[in-house]
């Protein structure tokens, strides 16, 4: 299997510009799509789109087991998945689940926050795959 990274690290104005309607970074689907091919960018997507969904659904089950150390490595894992795709807003949320300073009532509000955004970016995969846009 190859692995490619894709900065995380995004001008100011490349940064608004994927901001404005979109919960993925338009430049980085463009460039992995350019980089491995549209079919291998739909596999991606897939595997992304799926496991988005896994995460959240065990973030909600360790969250009401009280299981903060496996909370704090699935935000961890979330947040490195998300950056890869440009998914920047849900890397942020992310990273404040994986916070140590983060108690039971904040962390399920990140939680919830986190699976809305995931929504839209499942949404947006969905487009993706069935427009091949970038």
């Amino acid at each position: 299997m190859t692995y490619v990274r894709i900065s995380s690290v995004m001008t100011n104005s490349r940064q608004d510009a994927a901001k404005v309607d979109s919960f993925l970074d338009t430049w980085v689907i463009a460039s992995l799509r350019e980089i491995v091919g549209p079919d291998e960018l739909k596999r991606i997507l897939n595997v992304f789109k799926r496991d988005l969904e896994d995460t959240i659904r065990m973030l909600r089950l360790r969250l009401t087991s009280s299981d903060f150390a496996e909370v704090q490595y699935l935000a961890h894992r979330l947040k490195g998945a998300c950056l890869q795709l440009g998914a920047t807003r849900c890397a942020e949320l992310a990273d404040e689940l994986d916070s140590r300073d983060v108690d039971r009532e904040q962390a399920a509000v990140l939680v919830d926050t986190l699976n809305s955004n995931i929504s839209k970016i499942v949404n947006e995969i969905g487009a993706h795959l069935e427009n091949g846009a970038p």
